[in-house]
């Protein structure tokens, strides 16, 4: 008579990290049945809390003041000073501030409106204008992106809004240009936000 076949042994489950009380306590019924989730909800979590608090970034508050926001422009030597009239020179065309709300630039969403004009000061018409602010320090641009639209009945110039600016600090915003005969251009002014 042939010997049964021995049952296979199931595999050992690994033994879970022990986990800190507050993150234990609040544990679903779903994580108790399912093991491994308990280690990816602590990764989520370990990762949330270095977005949040790695990069310095604003967060949490619901007025979205904090330590971040004590941002002092006056120590920062690589933006230029804001006025309405500062321009910056492409290789094509220059780009100045007509207007901007609020003046200067504020941590909110600013409007602005700028006049393009080529190297002989006249104003080019049908310029499209891709605007990409970016903070440097933090690694991170905005996210709204900008409508940008010509000023009818005003050669070479263009509104822009909403340019998001939403944090205190150090700004390069970047105006990528495709002027209408094909070529292109950019211009990049670099801007202190600290209210």
């Amino acid at each position: 008579m042939p010997m049964p076949m021995p049952m296979p042994m199931p595999m050992p489950m690994p033994m879970p990290m022990p986990m800190p009380m507050s993150m234990s306590m609040s544990m679903s019924y779903r994580s108790a049945r399912f093991p491994g989730h308990r280690h990816i909800v602590a990764m989520a979590r370990l990762l949330g809390a270095s977005l949040l608090f790695g990069c310095g970034c604003e967060g949490g508050g619901g007025d979205g003041e904090n330590v971040a926001s004590a941002f002092d422009c006056a120590d920062e030597d690589r933006a230029e000073p804001f006025t309405i009239g500062l321009t910056k020179a492409g290789e094509i065309v220059d780009v100045s501030f007509v207007v901007a709300t609020p003046a200067p630039p504020g941590k909110t969403d600013n409007s602005w409106r700028v006049l393009v004009v080529d190297k002989m000061g006249t104003p080019v018409e049908g310029v499209e204008i891709v605007v990409m602010p970016m903070m440097p320090d933090h690694g991170h641009g905005t996210t709204k992106d900008p409508v940008v639209t010509a000023v009818a009945g005003v050669l070479g110039q263009y509104d822009m809004s909403p340019v998001a600016l939403h944090m205190s600090g150090y700004w390069e915003v970047t105006f990528e240009l495709s002027l209408p005969d094909m070529t292109s251009d950019a211009v990049t002014f670099k801007l202190c936000i600290d209210r």
